[in-house]
């Protein structure tokens, strides 16, 4: 499952949202959706909790966001509240994320720091380092010659020598597609859900801007590929 969220169909800001949905969870009843209901009120209590020393499982942020509710308790798995807490945890993460200048891994991650001769620093801490094998570029660990690593679809970002984080370059086609489909003017402004859905537009053959834009067409060959031959 990926680390980015897709973009929320519903964003609840504050306390009144949130009983709202609960009292009324029409959203509930697609599965799929419900999953991309996002409250910012949660969010914020799971930053307290944090902040507290606490660890934030989901079952202690829900009896927490009941009690200060003043809301009947519900089922710790299946209802509308266990949603909204699960929600707000993968939002929380996939926030974090961008907000440090990680976004899915792709392609046009490897070529470029390749080229530059930069790094690809996973959410981890760990920088990878390419290397070109029979005329094409793959990411490796260090120390490692014949085991590649995939990063399409995984948190990274490109930093220099000094680790200080690095745009990933776009052509001037694909910046005009970034403004008028995505109304952003840099691939920084992108949400991770906005770069979760793109990665899954790039894999649509008649999506060229895509595939463009952030080169996240995958290949099993990139998957981690064995180079033991080389």
């Amino acid at each position: 499952m990926s680390e980015f969220k897709r973009p929320p169909v519903m964003v609840l800001t504050g306390v009144d949202d949130l009983k709202a949905a609960l009292t009324n969870p029409s959203w509930f009843s697609d599965k799929r959706s419900a999953f991309e209901v996002k409250s910012v009120w949660l969010i914020a209590l799971i930053d307290e909790i944090v902040a507290s020393g606490q660890f934030p499982y989901n079952q202690v942020v829900q009896l927490e966001a009941e009690k200060r509710l003043g809301i009947d308790a519900q089922p710790e798995n299946g209802s509308p509240m266990s949603y909204l807490v699960y929600n707000a945890q993968c939002y929380r993460r996939s926030d974090a994320l961008i907000a440090a200048g990680f976004v899915p891994g792709s392609e046009a991650h490897i070529n470029q720091a390749h080229a530059e001769g930069l790094q690809i620093e996973c959410k981890g801490g760990q920088r990878l380092k390419t290397r070109e094998v029979h005329g094409r570029i793959y990411a490796f660990q260090p120390r490692k010659r014949v085991m590649a690593s995939n990063i399409v679809g995984y948190p990274v970002r490109l930093v220099d020598g000094k680790g200080n984080i690095v745009a990933l370059k776009i052509t001037e086609d694909a910046a005009k597609y970034l403004r008028e489909v995505w109304g952003a003017e840099s691939i920084n402004e992108l949400q991770p859900a906005e770069w979760q859905a793109i990665l899954e537009n790039a894999c649509d053959p008649d999506n060229r801007l895509d595939r463009e834009l952030l080169s996240l067409r995958s290949s099993k060959n990139n998957s981690s590929a064995d180079l033991t031959s080389v």
